[in-house]
């Protein structure tokens, strides 16, 4: 008589933990971009709405950065911003981990562009640092309300935020 073979309980405990954690560390990192067309004498918003719908806004004020673009004999630039949001866990602790890539490089602004958390990323009593890619600390305001975080940038570059509360 022919004898159907099933996949043994392990097998299938060892198949769907590979499947979950490939799935987990695949949702775990998540990307998110905005541009805006800057010109000359002007300003503009970025916003950065991630798949949770928490706004992120970065807002650059009227001129600031005509000295750039009189630097590189330009009218206009375009600006980019890349987040990227990472869940992390550490010890009995679950926090966000942001990095922010501004784009174009070495752009410099006067008055400096302001960067503003909101939702999930503001959780109270957490850190309002954002660290750029030399290490150097810029440090935010967090409003009355306690539902945002604001940060001003005064150079485009690398910087990463978390909401852990280290002390």
């Amino acid at each position: 008589m022919f004898k159907q073979r099933y996949p043994s309980i392990r097998f299938t405990a060892i198949v769907c933990f590979v499947l979950v954690s490939a799935f987990t560390a695949a949702w775990a990192v998540q990307t998110y971009y905005a541009s805006e067309v800057i010109k000359k004498g002007k300003g503009g918003n970025l916003k950065i709405v991630n798949a949770g719908k928490d706004k992120i806004g970065a807002k650059i004020t009227n001129g600031s950065l005509d000295a750039y673009l009189e630097e590189q004999g330009l009218n206009e630039v375009e600006i980019q911003v890349e987040m990227t949001e990472e869940l992390v866990e550490c010890d009995d602790d679950t926090y966000y981990h942001l990095e922010f890539t501004f784009g174009p490089s070495g752009a410099h602004m006067d008055p400096p562009l302001k960067l503003i958390l909101k939702g999930k990323y503001v959780e109270t009593g957490c850190n309002v640092w954002l660290f750029d890619e030399n290490g150097e600390a810029i440090e935010g305001k967090r409003s009355d309300e306690g539902d945002k975080i604001v940060f001003y940038i005064s150079h485009f570059s690398v910087y990463g935020y978390d909401d852990y509360d280290y002390y």
